[in-house]
């Protein structure tokens, strides 16, 4: 049985516990990100096998760089009503099934991120729930053509169980399915 874990969560000024949203993307992409007079530095790590920077149709090219998206993010933060605790990213961890092999994970994450963060507004905390459910739903498609017998386990689905099972039977309705 593949494991069906999904997490995310906030990252923000007013949580130490967030850390930076700027050393948090350096270190996910092991690269080097100069912002706000900081500068992060994760090059000498050499454990990452895959990156990418999804993007939505039409945004400017200067986008694909890191440190010129974050530090847009962070000065659009500052003009917030409270810079002093703005919600700057959101952190996600989810497992790959190992049934797959590194090509078929990476088709999963990039299918998955494609639909539930480039092509939407990800703002609202009510998406969680149905990010859980889209994971899911991905992952059991990825299983499927792979050939795979085994199907996500709904053990960590069932831990939020009634909150998401209004979801997916609001997602049913919708023929979300």
């Amino acid at each position: 049985m593949a494991l069906m874990h999904f997490h995310a969560r906030m990252v923000s000024r007013s949580n130490a516990a967030s850390r930076s949203a700027l050393g948090a993307a350096a270190y996910q992409a092991r690269e080097r990100i100069e912002a706000r007079g900081h500068v992060h530095d994760y090059t000498r790590r050499d454990d990452l096998v895959y990156k990418e920077v999804l993007l939505p149709a039409g945004a400017p090219d200067w986008m694909r760089d890191r440190s010129a998206m974050w530090e847009a993010a962070e000065v659009k933060a500052d003009a917030s009503t409270r810079p002093h605790d703005a919600q700057v990213a959101r952190a996600i961890d989810a497992a790959l099934p190992r049934g797959l092999d590194r090509e078929e994970q990476i088709a999963l994450a990039r299918d998955f991120a494609g639909e539930a963060f480039v092509a939407r507004d990800w703002g609202h905390k009510a998406l969680l729930a149905e990010w859980r459910l889209a994971w899911e739903a991905g992952l059991e498609r990825a299983l499927e053509r792979a050939g795979r017998l085994e199907r996500a386990s709904e053990f960590e689905v069932n831990r939020d169980a009634p909150a998401l099972r209004e979801a997916r039977d609001a997602g049913a309705e919708l023929g979300m399915e």
